[in-house]
């Protein structure tokens, strides 16, 4: 902790990169081994909140980056007892897919390309899949959305914030089976009817928030209500995502996608097929992760790497 606060300048607002859940996220280099000199950037996110929910979460995502180890999911270098107490992770320089999307249009940053975007749903979907379908004891993530997937110099995407996943002994990502939750979590322009209203948790839940991840990429606009539109993403292209099967839906298509993007009209036409296949209302018809993972492969000529 000592290394940690002489780093970050006991905590200075200048070293923080953002807010969590729980509290402030900070940027710092800590020393490798013993030479001074040999330094690795890292993020140190803190637990300051008093309430004892947040701090379970907190104790959560400890305990879920400890046991659950995939490419495409944040690592954990390391944890402090504190006061604070602190996780300690890898830096993710392009910080998070929602502000990199957001970025291009209030400060004028180039877009990602249309092979980073397919890239980040990919990588993406390879993380969710790892925890549906192939760790030991599968989990639930109840909470994604662009904000919790952060993207590396060369635009790899993690997936991050373990603090609400919900575990599930004896179930498969594909299986149908839900439970019941009077704690509803997670982030409301991300979240399926069944979920928001009745507390029915399935990895059907994760689906949903990816779905509407896909439409941020596809668009590059916001997850949320905003001053031009009072609903959800999800919910202000749904008129658009049911007229892709119309026999103008390219042109159609090509209205809402992302400006400044050079997409190619197939990939972009697949890529919302995939999308609403994910946005389904009603739960056992919505594709489940597993589903989808080898249609975008297709799309970037990677159908041999399922891992």
């Amino acid at each position: 902790l000592d290394e940690i606060k002489k780093a970050t300048n006991n905590f200075d607002r200048d070293t923080q990169i953002g807010v969590g859940a729980c509290g402030p996220v900070f940027q710092c280099s800590l020393r490798v081994g013993h030479d001074p000199q040999n330094t690795y950037p890292v993020a140190v996110k803190c637990l300051t909140s008093k309430d004892p929910s947040e701090g379970k979460q907190f104790d959560n995502e400890i305990e879920v980056m400890k046991t659950y180890k995939h490419e495409f999911l944040l690592p954990l270098l390391g944890t402090c007892d504190g006061p604070p107490r602190c996780i300690v992770t890898e830096l993710m320089t392009n910080g998070s897919l929602y502000h990199r999307l957001q970025y291009t249009r209030v400060k004028n940053m180039k877009p990602m390309t249309w092979k980073q975007r397919i890239d980040v749903a990919v990588d993406t979907a390879k993380a969710l899949n790892y925890l549906h379908n192939e760790a030991k004891t599968p989990l639930i993530h109840r909470d994604v959305k662009s904000l919790n997937i952060l993207l590396d110099d060369e635009y790899h995407a993690k997936l991050c914030d373990f603090g609400l996943v919900k575990n599930t002994p004896g179930l498969r990502g594909s299986e149908h089976t839900h439970m019941k939750t009077v704690h509803v979590s997670g982030t409301m322009a991300y979240m399926p009817h069944e979920y928001s209203m009745h507390g029915e948790v399935t990895f059907k839940i994760d689906s949903f928030g990816f779905g509407v991840v896909l439409l941020e990429l596809l668009s590059g606009r916001s997850p949320t209500a905003t001053e031009s539109s009072d609903r959800p993403l999800y919910a202000e292209l749904e008129d658009e995502l049911e007229a892709l099967d119309d026999a103008d839906a390219m042109s159609q298509l090509q209205q809402w996608l992302a400006s400044g993007v050079d997409w190619p009209m197939q990939k972009a036409m697949q890529l919302a097929l995939i999308a609403r296949s994910l946005l389904l209302t009603k739960r056992k018809s919505r594709a489940s992760i597993q589903d989808v993972l080898p249609k975008l492969l297709v799309l970037t000529d990677r159908t041999h790497v399922l891992g």
